[in-house]
């Protein structure tokens, strides 16, 4: 995605907490964005040679991905504390600091008499009246039983996105991604041509590469598809040169494609062996394209050319 692109993506992923039209209008500008071909970067081994014989994909738990805040909502704990316990409140920033000041000291063990009474206070007057108006002895229970959960405030909150997922990207030249993830240009890079298949589409989401986590509690609490947009594909910018897509699902292993490769490119350091077995694979499942990959001299590029065609 462009910066606009990107810039209008987020606008409408925020806009979802407000209703099931917006999530629509989500859904149409993101089917609209994908692209027509997306590329996945592999290693030589028995493990993927099954995979491209069988046409399958294989998703993983996100906490295996390489990134340690991949799909995670790793967020500053005084806003994720702010935002369970006084979220529907319009705390001023005084009042917010003071809040979390009786937080922490409830967590450092101030006990219920004294929580009470720091509340019934002059300094904490608005606070009370925004809490607890009618100075009910219940509410006043719920709030300190909230108050003392964050027992260790100062650490960072982590979430976890309940999905599955394997990752492409949205080209097939990248010399860091031949690099980094088919073994050093050892491996190959799978190509599918996913215009058509409109039900592998409706799960593939663009990455977000972002500078900093982006923090939208109402969207938490939304169906996963919505939830996983913000969380699960949100990376740091300095990812950005993978331009990845991400496929996703709800239980990891083994995943059929309705599409077949439409072409398969062959790293340019790849051993012999290996990349027979690929072409013997490719004239067995009817694969069209065999292409491998080459640099251009006095450039840092890579092109191909056909060693296959069906």
């Amino acid at each position: 995605m462009n910066t606009f692109e990107q810039e209008y993506y987020l606008e409408l992923i925020y806009k979802c907490e407000n209703g099931s039209q917006e999530v629509e209008d989500f859904y149409a500008y993101k089917n609209k964005i994908l692209p027509d071909k997306i590329y996945r970067y592999q290693r030589c081994n028995n493990e993927n040679f099954e995979a491209i014989k069988n046409n399958y994909i294989w998703l993983s738990n996100p906490d295996n991905f390489n990134d340690v805040h991949d799909s995670k909502v790793n967020i500053d704990s005084d806003l994720w504390v702010m935002n369970n316990v006084f979220e529907s409140y319009n705390l001023s920033q005084s009042e917010t600091k003071l809040a979390l000041d009786l937080i922490y000291k409830v967590v450092a063990g101030l006990d219920f008499e004294m929580f009470k009474h720091i509340l019934n206070s002059e300094q904490y007057i608005k606070i009370n009246e925004i809490l607890n108006h009618d100075k009910d002895i219940i509410i006043y229970q719920e709030f300190y039983k909230k108050f003392q959960e964050y027992n260790n405030p100062h650490k960072e909150k982590v979430m976890k996105v309940n999905s599955h997922a394997t990752c492409f990207s949205g080209s097939n030249d990248n010399i860091l991604m031949w690099a980094h993830y088919a073994d050093w240009n050892k491996g190959f890079c799978i190509e599918y041509d996913i215009s058509t298949n409109y039900e592998f589409k409706r799960k593939l989401y663009p990455i977000i590469y972002l500078s900093e986590p982006v923090f939208k509690p109402k969207l938490i609490g939304m169906e996963i598809s919505i939830s996983q947009t913000i969380f699960g594909t949100s990376k740091c910018d300095k990812w950005s040169y993978e331009n990845e897509y991400r496929f996703f699902g709800k239980k990891s292993g083994i995943y059929a494609m309705k599409t077949k490769p439409s072409c398969i490119y062959l790293g340019k350091n790849i051993n012999i062996k290996d990349e027979q077995k690929i072409v013997k694979i490719a004239k067995s499942r009817g694969f069209p394209l065999i292409k491998k990959m080459l640099t251009i001299p006095g450039k840092y590029e890579l092109t191909s050319e056909i060693i296959y065609k069906e």
